[in-house]
């Protein structure tokens, strides 16, 4: 018996993995993809890993308003981060120059593992964290 499974979690380990490619930026009709500061700017369309949130809902029996866009106002220095995007790095009210919207809905952060470091690094703009190539 012990042989059986030996082999079958041997086979299993060598077979070739199955990914999902996240693509989440724009509208539901382009399917376009995004990294970086254009993720963090970019509102995201319900991909795969909100449609499994979407689902949970449901079955949590938690109501449907909890899925209701809202805007995030962050007050920043508005100073540009590159010469296409202006930064959405929060700063204090007393020093802030502008204040940034982004409108997002608790769904899309399903996928913030994909697009972002962490929470605070979405929050932030992704202008914390560099993106940093993984060698495996």
């Amino acid at each position: 018996m012990r042989l059986a499974v030996t082999l079958l979690v041997g086979f299993v380990a060598t077979t070739t993995a199955r990914a999902y490619d996240s693509v989440a930026c724009g509208p539901p009709d382009v399917r376009a993809d995004c990294e970086g500061l254009e993720a963090a700017r970019t509102p995201w369309f319900k991909s795969e890993h909100a449609q499994i949130w979407l689902r949970s809902r449901v079955l949590a029996g938690l109501p449907e308003a909890v899925d209701q866009p809202f805007e995030v106002v962050t007050p920043t220095l508005g100073l540009p981060a590159d010469a296409e995007w202006a930064t959405v790095v929060p700063a204090p009210l007393d020093l802030a120059t502008t204040f940034e919207r982004r409108t997002v809905e608790i769904a899309t952060f399903a996928q913030l593992p994909d697009k972002s470091w962490a929470l605070w690094d979405w929050a932030s703009g992704n202008e914390g964290c560099l993106e940093v190539p993984l060698e495996i």
